[in-house]
Parts: structure tokens; sequence; C-alpha cells
């Protein structure tokens, strides 16, 4: 705001591009642009996307709809096991490397997993809940995990949300954890953001 005040931008616009895609070319950890995005770092993404902020909002967010888990390409049902409706903000937070997630998501997650055979537990710490899952069960058993934003789907390989111990290890940590001074909000952190170029 300050920058667009001062007239040293044009709109009052910021954004940042992943370091994933660029991060060999450039040798940084992503790239942010203010006043707008150079459309040559936009080129290689196949689609692109618009959600709503809400302005009275304390926090720049959108409103999350829905988080389907293994639904693939079936959303017609909104009320089953694989399905978690959202009624609470959103909120973007780049500081925070995982998603921060209510609890209720988090016992939705895992119900689901145990059903279709996966093995996973829940692990508390002084930081809130997490869940531990074997590499087969990330690998092999899980599909897809989307996030609706609006109109707009989100969609990730269980990989994607997981870190797995590469040392021989057979334990995934999800990406995706509770976090008591959380509550019910949704915090999107690096997680999801690092995926995405964001204006």
């Amino acid at each position: 705001h300050q920058l667009n005040t001062t007239q040293q931008i044009d709109k009052a616009v910021f954004a940042f591009i992943p370091p994933l895609d660029y991060n060999e070319q450039h040798k940084t950890k992503g790239l942010m642009f203010y006043g707008g995005i150079d459309l040559q770092y936009l080129n290689n993404k196949t689609y692109y996307t618009v959600c709503s902020s809400i302005k009275t909002a304390t926090a720049w967010g959108c409103v999350l709809d829905y988080i389907y888990i293994d639904n693939v390409d079936d959303y017609n049902s909104k009320h089953n096991k694989k399905t978690f409706g959202n009624m609470y903000y959103s909120i973007f937070q780049t500081s925070e490397a995982f998603i921060l997630a209510p609890e209720s998501f988090i016992k939705l997650f895992l119900e689901y997993v145990i059903s279709i055979n996966g093995q996973c537990v829940q692990v508390k710490d002084k930081e809130g809940l997490y869940i531990q899952c074997d590499r087969n069960t990330v690998m092999n058993k899980l599909k897809s995990i989307d996030f609706q934003f609006e109109h707009s789907m989100f969609r990730f390989k269980p990989y994607e949300l997981f870190i797995c111990d590469n040392n021989n290890s057979n334990e995934c940590i999800f990406k995706i954890r509770y976090h008591e001074s959380n509550a019910h909000l949704w915090t999107i952190g690096t997680a999801f953001l690092d995926k995405y170029a964001t204006v």
C-alpha cells in the first residue's frame, strides 16, 4: 500500500512464484513481484483461477468450500465420508509450512484411511495433532486430495501432501495438521502455496 500510495507501483498488487518452478534457473527461493506480475513467468501454467477474498476479514484469504479425499472426479455427493464441508474462512499464510485444519478434518481423514485399510495413526504433540502414515498407504492407497475454493478445484497427489523419510524409514507425515491455536480456521501455508503462482 505504501508503494502504491507513493506511486512507485501502478497497482496495489503483489505476486509470488513458488521456488519449485524457477529455483534452478534463478538460484533463489522463489520470486516476488510488486505492482503486478511479469507474464513470462506464467508461460508454463496451464490454467488460472480467481477466488474472492472477504473485505471485512483481518487476513488475506479465500472461501474454502470443500475438501475431497479420493473423490477423483466424482464430486456429486457432498455428504459422504470422503468429503469435508467447510463453514469457516480460510487464510493464506506464507510463514506457515503446513496446512492447519480443524480437528474435525483430521479425524475424518484418519477414519477414511482406516476404512480403506490404510495404515495411519494420530499423534499428539505440544503443537496439536498430526497424522503419520506408512509409505504404502501414501503411495498406493490414497488417490488425491482436492481443495475447492468457490468453483475452482486444486488437486494434490497424496505424496505432495506428505513428508516421507528417505532414510529407509516407512514413515510419512501428513502436511495437514491441527494446531490448538487455530481452532476451526483453515490456514493455507506453503504446503499448498508452493505448488501455485499467486497474485
